[in-house]
């Protein structure tokens, strides 16, 4: 019976086993989101971060929750002041030597925090449609926003640091948009919610908050006083710049979410705030825009019709309402709205010269400096450090404007030279109108809200809510006149107030996300970037400036598609590419760090980017130490170590000056160990987008452990495969992964698959339809069964397909009578899955991962690194753990032989006498009851007098095992209160006798260990569903199966994902078949030979099953969708259609696999079935008088003759990959 203590955390009275640790205590019982970095549950604890500090109620300090453990009557507080005071200040120590970026500059500049790094990759991908949805998610203007932005973003641009010239992000932007227009797809509207919103004004802001609010289902109207939607970006855009037929476009896109309109009404006149919510409007927001101009204060302004107001200009020529301007024009102001009148009255018929005066220099003007420099080149007169004094007029008409000539003081409030009048400089400058274009305001007196002392609406800055409950308001009648980017900003802030106050009744203000940046440590210089070499940026093409200035035809072209890769290879992608996931950063957010408090002196580390598909940035690092333990601890390498000492400390390889120079297996478990990013896998994009879009649980189909994984898809659809090192699925391998897992799916993505079916004819492969693809197969394997030939129709299959594609393929092979099935892998080899049916009635694993845990005693035969690496990895795990390890014959200079307590190599085959000797010794202790092995068990006393000459003289003579190892050896395994696991890969070739499985088997019997929760056997496998494949393609006369093919009497056939033709053998046999069908992923030998070859999808693109080698059953859905017109059951299912074989519905397929081959009696898929199912079979065996077979040892008994060749066509894959990319 467990020993129980009463702790309390947080209140909560808790039972807990002694030896927990606190932080395990409360993660068990979900108390306290304790957080911590350099903690990991599968290495010891390091303390290093003290950022899991805890209160415990006696103790006069914080103690870290990690490594301290529990005690009798322990009151622990997990949150206090105090306590995140501490955290707090943890955190900003270790982000103290963070230099790093979390997102780029460019985004943090975006009043709308638009993902430009993210956009820019998806076209430099050549994914239009998904950057302009990325784009979308925060700016659903982006059509008019490539025409018309300011481009705030490019002033932060780093790309200013190497060529003075920033990306062309604008530019991008633009191309996109266009593209994506081309095909636009109307975004689906959601489920429509019972709350209503009125929204006043149907400009950036307005249009901006009601694509947001329509998303999320309510019902949304926009009331705008204009005869059309659009406010500023209508009236007071030109056309040259925006054309209003591309502007309702993009407002027609966000009308089609359900929006209704009301135009020609106006707030105050038409109706007000109250009867809004009369018509039983839930939330008003106030968006009117800022309409009002602002006066220039001169006498006669107002008197004179010659001078205009700069927006009013422009809105009267948009609808065709003012006069004809003629002669010379003289626009005042620095601004956009003057540069836009100006050019714009350049294009009157009757006008012959524009003038624009600014009171200050060029250089202070605040319009878009393009806009500036194509006025110019359009031929409008800039007048620098001029302010008008004085209109002159003459019989009513405005024949001057008086000036004074200015020069530049001290800055003022806005950053820029004051500009002082110089005395004695007026001069009279002729003109025939005068544009005023000095800024406008807001027009919101009588709407009963309160206003500010600039006539703009009174806000929570935090939620935009006015004064009356319920009614928001945002844009320029809030912040004044703005640019179109901060009226969108605007508009999606208010749109999540709404939001919010509709479903929660209130609004709870979200802490900013923190943000790291190198610019906070010190400016970033051009020695940062000196693998960069200056790019030019592209250039916008554009309409001639003497065809352009005679109408309102779109002056900017867009870049040109050559210039678009250039354009885009020229972004640094500066934000971190895990800046959504990075638990760093998820941290200092949760306690608002500020991360000046202990800024100090920084090192630059140089970034080692040599390893094909690994990068360490050790600037990023905050020594946690979880790499170096886990590639130390867990995965037995130890590449990783602390260099150096004190400040100057860094992670890195070390017994190398490089990644690539080391030791490191390519595991990538010390990727998915780092919390920060400092330790990152290499993305097959050039140009990854940083934003992850979901994680989807799945598992490896390489080898049979199974590991679980996470299929993590990006923004665009690109995909990596993550460990689950938090714990989400965990399984077998408990969050780790070998080379194969983790990278060894990008198989999936090889530009070298199949996509079409191929059909040989006139001896040359062609495309054909899926359809008649199948028809070709079906017709063929008819007219061989109508003929009576079965016995030459071979089927063969991988054993990494699923159960339900080999569930398919088996009722196919029955249905036409064909006997000559299973895996050529299996075959050609001439590994017997059956090697224990004739002991135990079945060959399968008796003991899991899940035994682990509890075991005292591990032993191992033959290289478990190879074969099954993560397996490995569990058994270091449990060594740190104090687990004791025997390995016979491991790999001479793997992980393995160097921390096992004893290494037993012998002569392979020789070690079936090990087991000898020890049944022999356990008979002479006698440790069992023999009338329950009496009960239990036949011939076992035939098994005992076959092993009784080897005692350990003996033993020490035929296997060269010193006798001190023998002896430790049997006292481990013979010790009766010991648990212990054996594990073995039964595919290895050449390293066993045929006996050694079956004595094996013999001893963990002979002392009740086979199936006793805690023991038993581990049967590895090479391939993920080799249990499944045993279990359905069952076949027991092996050696006339491999006769039937390799004598070529098998003369058409159809291969699952195996490249047999790989042996020159094999390739013979297969070039003289009559017809030869293939189901696989990419060309190989086989497809080389074949008349048929139809495309297979991976096992993440289908849904499917398998039985690891734990016989635990994982069922998965697809995680990747594929493009090919069918999966692989999809295909299976027609073929069998075709053939008018029975087959179940397919939401069927698994349940009937399984009881038509009896597989529940063995297969689990949880942990509590794992050990029910253990203590079931426990009872009875599964042979026909249900006891085991105990065979005495035959001494004549040869080795298992393996090939070992790899007809797997994945298999041969992931050799040819890791020999491309050299690791």
């Amino acid at each position: 019976m467990k020993t129980i203590i009463n702790i309390t955390i947080d209140g909560k009275c808790l039972e807990v086993e002694p030896g927990m640790t606190i932080l395990e205590a409360a993660r068990k019982e979900n108390i306290g989101n304790i957080p911590t970095l350099c903690y990991d549950p599968e290495l010891p604890p390091f303390g290093s971060c003290f950022l899991c500090v805890v209160e415990v109620e006696g103790i006069n300090r914080l103690v870290p929750a990690c490594s301290t453990p529990v005690s009798k009557g322990m009151i622990v507080h997990t949150n206090n002041s105090k306590i995140r005071q501490t955290r707090k200040t943890a955190l900003e120590l270790l982000l103290s030597e963070h230099y790093a970026d979390c997102e780029p500059p460019c985004s943090l500049a975006c009043p709308a925090n638009v993902d430009v790094q993210g956009y820019i990759a998806l076209i430099s991908q050549g994914k239009y449609e998904q950057a302009v949805e990325l784009i979308r998610k925060s700016n659903p203007l982006p059509i008019t926003c490539g025409r018309i932005c300011v481009r705030k973003c490019e002033l932060k641009c780093r790309r200013l640091i190497i060529d003075e010239t920033p990306v062309g992000i604008n530019f991008l932007k633009r191309y996109a948009t266009d593209q994506e227009r081309k095909n636009h797809q109307p975004e689906k509207s959601p489920p429509p919610t019972k709350h209503k919103i009125a929204i006043v004004g149907g400009g950036p802001t307005g249009l901006t908050a009601a694509y947001f609010l329509a998303q999320k289902g309510h019902q949304v109207k926009i009331f705008d006083m204009m005869p059309e939607l659009g406010g500023m970006l209508r009236y007071g855009i030109p056309e040259y710049r925006l054309p209003k037929k591309i502007l309702d476009e993009e407002i027609q896109f966000i009308l089609d979410l359900g929006i209704t309109v009301e135009t020609g009404s106006k707030l105050g006149s038409d109706f007000t705030i109250k009867s809004l919510k009369q018509q039983g409007f839930d939330a008003v927001l106030v968006a009117l825009g800022a309409w009002k101009a602002q006066n220039m204060r001169l006498p006669l302004e107002h008197e004179t019709p010659q001078v205009i107001a700069g927006i009013d200009y422009l809105r009267k020529y948009q609808q065709n309402q003012g006069e004809p301007l003629s002669g010379k024009i003289v626009v005042v102001g620095g601004g956009n709205t003057a540069i836009d009148a100006a050019r714009t009255s350049l294009r009157e018929k009757e006008v012959n010269q524009v003038t624009l005066v600014y009171r200050r220099t060029k250089k202070e003007m605040p319009a878009d400096p393009l806009e500036i420099h194509a006025a110019e080149e359009e031929g409008v007169k800039f007048e620098f450090l001029i302010s008008p004094i004085e209109i002159i007029t003459g019989e009513g008409e405005l024949k001057a404007i008086r000036c004074q000539r200015m020069k530049l003081g001290e800055p003022d409030s806005s950053g820029r030279r004051r500009p002082m009048p110089i005395p004695q400089s007026e001069f009279d400058l002729e003109c025939d109108y005068l544009i005023s274009a000095i800024g406008q305001k807001a027009d919101a007196e009588n709407l009963d809200l309160e206003l500010t002392r600039w006539g703009t609406i009174q806000i929570d800055e935090n939620t935009l809510e006015t004064s009356l409950p319920g009614v928001f308001a945002g844009g320029d009648v809030v912040s004044g006149p703005a640019v179109v980017i901060d009226a969108i900003s605007q508009g999606q802030k208010a749109a999540g107030s709404i939001h919010q106050f509709l479903t929660t009744g209130s609004i709870s203000l979200t802490p900013p996300r923190f943000n790291s940046s190198r610019e906070l440590f010190k400016q970033v210089t051009g020695e940062y970037y000196v693998k960069y070499s200056a790019e030019p940026r592209s250039k916008m093409k554009e309409e001639p400036v003497e065809q352009r200035i005679k109408d309102h035809r779109e002056v900017e072209l867009g870049i040109a598609d050559e210039d678009v890769q250039k354009e885009c290879s020229r972004c640094l992608e500066c934000g971190c590419l895990i800046n959504d996931t990075c638990l760093l950063r998820e941290y200092c957010s949760e306690y608002q760090v500020e991360v000046d408090n202990y800024l100090g002196e920084v090192k630059i580390n140089p970034i080692d980017n040599s390893h094909p598909l690994i990068v360490l940035d050790p600037n990023k690092c905050i020594l946690c130490g979880r790499c170096v333990r886990t590639c130390q601890n867990i995965v037995g390498i130890g590449v990783y170590a602390f260099i150096d000492r004190g400040y100057q400390t860094v992670v890195k390889p070390g017994m190398s000056e490089s990644l690539a120079e080391s030791d490191c297996i390519v595991c990538g478990n010390c990727i998915d160990a780092c919390p920060t990013g400092a330790i990152l896998q290499k993305p097959a994009d050039s140009k990854p987008v940083p934003k992850q879009q979901e994680q989807i649980p799945h598992n490896c189909s390489y080898c049979s452990v199974g590991c679980d994984l996470m299929v993590t898809k990006k923004i665009g659809g690109a995909w990596q495969i993550d460990s689950d090192r938090d714990g989400k699925v965990k399984g077998p391998g408990q969050g780790l992964l070998c080379f194969r897992g983790k990278f060894g799916h990008t198989y999936i993505d090889d530009k070298q698959r199949f996509t079409s079916p191929l059909v040989r004819e006139k001896n040359k492969l062609t495309p054909v339809n899926w359809d008649k693809a199948i028809d070709i197969l079906a017709d063929k394997f008819n007219s061989v069964t109508a003929a009576g030939n079965t016995q030459a129709m071979g089927i063969y299959s991988s054993p990494k397909q699923s159960l339900e594609e080999l569930y398919l393929l088996r009722n196919i092979a029955d249905h036409l009578k064909v006997e000559n099935f299973g895996s050529l892998f299996y075959l050609l080899n001439n590994i017997d899955l059956h090697e224990l049916d004739s002991t135990v009635g079945i060959t399968a694993s008796t003991g899991g991962f899940e035994d682990l845990k509890q075991v005292d005693t591990i032993i191992t035969l033959g290289e478990i690194e190879h074969a099954n690496p993560v397996a490995a990895m569990r058994i270091h795990k449990e060594l740190n753990d104090g687990k004791s390890l025997i390995a016979i014959n491991p790999s001479p200079r793997g992980t393995l032989a160097k921390k096992a307590e004893v290494v037993l190599e012998v002569k392979p085959g020789d070690e079936r006498y090990l087991f000898a000797g020890l049944i022999r010794e356990i008979g002479e202790s006698k440790p069992v009851q023999w009338g329950i092995l009496d009960k239990l068990t036949n011939g076992y006393y035939d098994l005992q007098n076959s092993v009784q000459q080897f005692n350990l003289r003996k033993l020490e003579n035929l296997t060269g095992v010193r006798r001190r190892y023998l002896k430790k050896f049997i006292s481990e395994l013979s010790d009766p209160f010991k648990n212990i696991m054996l594990m073995v890969n039964g595919d290895q070739g050449n390293l066993r006798s045929e006996e050694t499985l079956g004595l094996i088997t013999s001893y963990l019997i002979i002392t009740d260990r086979l199936y006793r929760t805690n023991n038993g056997l581990l049967l590895l496998r090479s391939h993920s569903n080799s249990q499944g494949l045993a279990e359905i393609f069952t076949s027991y006369n092996l050696a006339e199966l491999k006769d039937n093919f390799s004598s070529g009497r098998i003369t058409n056939l159809l291969i699952m994902g195996e490249n047999p033709a790989v042996d020159k053998a094999c390739a013979e046999v297969l070039s003289s078949s009559n017809f030869l069908a293939v189901i696989d992923l990419f060309p190989t030998q086989t497809t080389e030979i074949a008349d048929l070859i139809i495309p297979a999808t991976a096992f993440m693109e289908s849904p499917g099953s398998i039985i690891s080698s734990q016989n635990r059953l994982v069922t998965r859905e697809a995680a990747i969708p594929t493009s090919l017109s069918y999966n692989n059951q999809e295909i299976l299912i027609k073929l069998a259609e075709k053939l008018n074989c029975p087959l179940p519905p397919s939401s069927k397929l698994l349940s009937h696999c399984l009881d038509q081959f009896n597989l529940k009696k063995y297969v689990w898929s949880d942990t509590e079935k794992f050990y029910k199912l253990k203590q079931e079979l426990n009872l009875k065996f599964q042979t026909s008088d249900g006891k085991a077979n105990l065979w005495p040892l035959n001494e004549q008994a040869r080795l298992v003759d393996i090939s070992d060749k790899k007809f797997v066509t994945l298999d041969q894959w992931v050799d040819k990959y890791k020999q491309n990319i050299g690791v």
